[in-house]
């Protein structure tokens, strides 16, 4: 558990508490989904520590750390501890969604296995997906300005969320998704249904994420259509607010 009263830092109580009852595997993500906050390498690297205590495996979707600048990037957890394994992807960062294409790092024994199930659940590698990610690759670069560009334009619309009294939301460290709270909802189902329906914006109920009090806010919108989400969302939330 993450709850975001806490910032969505791990629950070492928790963690601990399902390890002593045998959980075979711990999954987290960094940045976590929706929060955007970032495990610091201390954190991940006691984490880590107490599943190989336990002889559980820490895996840790790592997608959404390709939205930070490289020299804010944490380290893989792979990394940090080689009994863990990193899971990452061109899906989010850089636009690929369609290719449905990633990148697994772990132990070479694990990696073998994992490519001896790969071998039967898989009729054919997707070849030509994985000439395109060649050629990404080799623009690197380019791609990574890119990306600040459209992060920069994202960070605008953070603040500017940021800066209303009408919700509130754990600070992310990047990553293009908030997890936001409405003073005085204490279920966003209907709020959602709303700004749907009326205003043309699409939020996730926060009971989607164990949090009915919450919604999870999507950043990931060409620049003029961003800033029309925002405003239909804030203006929005005044009308509601009205007496």
């Amino acid at each position: 558990p993450r709850p975001p009263d806490r910032e969505a830092r791990v629950d070492r109580d928790a963690l601990e508490e399902g390890l002593s009852r045998g959980a075979r595997m711990v999954l987290l993500t960094n940045l976590h989904n929706p929060t955007g906050v970032l495990l610091e390498a201390r954190e991940m690297e006691e984490i880590a520590r107490a599943c190989a205590r336990a002889g559980a495996v820490l895996v840790v979707d790592e997608v959404f750390a390709e939205f930070l600048p490289l020299e804010k990037r944490p380290p893989a957890a792979h990394s940090l501890n080689e009994g863990a394994v990193t899971l990452a992807s061109f899906t989010k960062a850089f636009g690929l969604g369609s290719l449905r294409a990633g990148w697994i790092l772990a132990s070479p024994e694990r990696v073998r296995r994992l490519e001896q199930i790969n071998d039967m659940v898989q009729v054919a590698n997707p070849t030509l997906p994985f000439l395109v990610l060649q050629r990404i690759l080799e623009r690197e670069e380019d791609i990574r300005r890119w990306i600040e560009k459209e992060m920069a334009r994202v960070s605008q619309a953070r603040a500017r969320l940021a800066g209303s009294p009408l919700l509130d939301f754990p600070a992310p460290a990047g990553g293009v998704t908030l997890f936001a709270r409405f003073p005085g909802v204490e279920d966003t189902g209907e709020l959602c249904r709303f700004l749907a329906e009326k205003k043309k914006v699409h939020l996730v109920p926060g009971a989607f994420f164990g949090d009915p009090s919450r919604v999870r806010i999507g950043l990931a919108l060409p620049g003029e259509a961003l800033d029309r989400a925002v405003h239909a969302l804030l203006e929005s939330l005044e009308e509601i607010k009205r007496p």
